[in-house]
């Protein structure tokens, strides 16, 4: 009775290592035929594919090498991030440049995923990059994923500030927008500049003339501009010229 229960005990594991082996064979042979599919994958589901069939495993360093140096020239961005992401960046790849690449084709997003995995420098680039392509908005998140400092940044926050007193001269009169912004005369510098690019002439001679924007520098954007303003509101008519030459804003 003991040999019947030792053998049949045997025979149970035996059964189970030989079962474990067929499946060990069996997942190898559909590891290998997925990643004999690999290039010919949706790069949306291509992390999900390598996952569920553990191809991870099977390649070797820099396999998909040549193949994401290829997506890179055909300007298939997207699906060489998917590579990267999955099997690390060539060896010789210039990744700032790449990162570039792939904001000015509207791939931020994909890059976003890529950059985070890189040291402090190159997410300093990409936020740089970022801000180059008026992107300011997810420039300001990502500096927030990333830890960094925003006074790193000094394009970024003039921006940043530009955006917000667009958004208070859509929103409000120019004597109300005096009223929130009167503490911060770089930010009202940048309220005159806008009033004369949309010929809004009184609302930006009353607040340069109020705070003196153009005396202490507030006022850099335009090279040359000569507007003639008339005056209407009063009893007697007058013109004003504003003349902006080097950067200076002058009322003669």
């Amino acid at each position: 009775a003991e040999d019947g229960i030792r053998d049949f005990c045997l025979s149970l594991v035996l059964g189970d290592v030989y079962k474990r082996q067929y499946q060990r064979r069996v997942h190898g042979e559909l590891s290998q035929q997925a990643k004999s599919r690999l290039k010919n994958i949706d790069p949306q589901i291509l992390l999900k594919y390598v996952e569920l069939f553990k191809i991870n495993s099977l390649v070797q360093e820099f396999e998909f090498e040549a193949h994401i140096q290829e997506l890179i020239r055909n300007k298939k961005f997207n699906a060489a991030a998917q590579f990267i992401l999955a099997f690390g960046p060539p060896k010789d790849l210039d990744i700032n440049q790449f990162l570039r690449l792939m904001i000015d084709d509207n791939k931020a997003n994909d890059a976003f995923l890529i950059v985070r995995q890189y040291d402090k420098d190159t997410k300093i680039n990409f936020i740089k990059e970022l801000c180059r392509n008026r992107l300011a908005s997810k420039a300001a998140d990502y500096v927030k994923e990333f830890r960094l400092d925003p006074n790193d940044f000094p394009q970024l926050l003039e921006r940043l500030h530009k955006n917000y007193v667009r958004y208070q001269i859509r929103e409000n009169t120019w004597q109300r927008l005096e009223e929130k912004l009167s503490s911060r005369k770089d930010l009202l510098g940048y309220a005159v500049e806008d009033y004369i690019f949309k010929q809004q002439y009184e609302a930006a001679l009353s607040l340069n003339h109020r705070y003196n924007l153009l005396e202490e520098g507030y006022i850099k954007k335009y090279d040359t501009v000569a507007v003639s303003y008339t005056h209407l509101t009063l009893p007697t008519i007058y013109s004003v010229q504003i003349s902006v030459v080097a950067g200076s804003l002058k009322k003669k």
